[in-house]
């Protein structure tokens, strides 16, 4: 990590531990909580190259929670994935890929960051996929190598992906009902025989 993301790691680390004290004041308080709102709002590029850097686990939630944001489809922070140019979000899915595939089978990661994790993973398919990245599945089994600890990402990933996509939900807009619906048909015709295939195999 170099000197300047250093520093600014130190200014997120304060201010989210001073935004949640009582023992300071108000003013000082007020300032760390609307810092760390304005890094939720527009971060996410200094979130992103934090987290293949990041060991606490409160600290790597937080980046997650930021993308995860921009990801949400529903989130109105003012600041959209859909907004940003196809070398923004190439750096997204390069950098999450290649955190899972150098960090997560290297790092005993707690089940609360596995889950933040597989949660954006699920935002971003339904961005992405099928039209603007149809590799992703094939991609996303490709980093495996033999991880156990990816593996499990996987299984939280799909378990997610069935709640948030695959199972119909009268609260969803009709436009959210109908990109579920093309990514469920995708799914089906390029990659559930060898997602079934590939569990069989990892269970047997």
């Amino acid at each position: 990590m170099n000197e300047h993301l250093q520093q600014e790691r130190e200014k997120i680390n304060r201010a989210l531990f001073l935004a949640v004290q009582s023992n300071i004041s108000p003013i000082e308080k007020q300032q760390a909580t609307i810092y760390c709102q304005q890094i939720q709002q527009q971060g996410w590029q200094l979130c992103l190259r934090l987290l293949p850097y990041e060991e606490n686990d409160q600290m790597k939630f937080f980046y997650l929670d930021v993308l995860k944001r921009l990801l949400d489809v529903t989130s109105n922070n003012g600041n959209n994935y859909s907004q940003l140019n196809d070398v923004e979000k190439n750096e997204i899915r390069q950098t999450l890929f290649t955190y899972i595939s150098t960090n997560i089978h290297k790092t005993k990661e707690t089940n609360f960051i596995l889950n933040k994790l597989a949660l954006v993973l699920v935002h971003l398919t339904r961005h992405d996929y099928p039209y603007a990245w149809p590799s992703f599945f094939t991609d996303f089994i490709n980093i495996f190598n033999d991880s156990l600890e990816i593996v499990d990402l996987f299984f939280r990933y799909l378990y997610m992906l069935n709640q948030e996509i695959a199972t119909f939900d009268l609260g969803h807009t009709s436009v959210e009902n109908n990109t579920h619906t093309v990514i469920k048909d995708a799914m089906r015709e390029n990659i559930i025989p060898g997602i079934i295939s590939l569990i069989l195999s990892i269970t047997s």
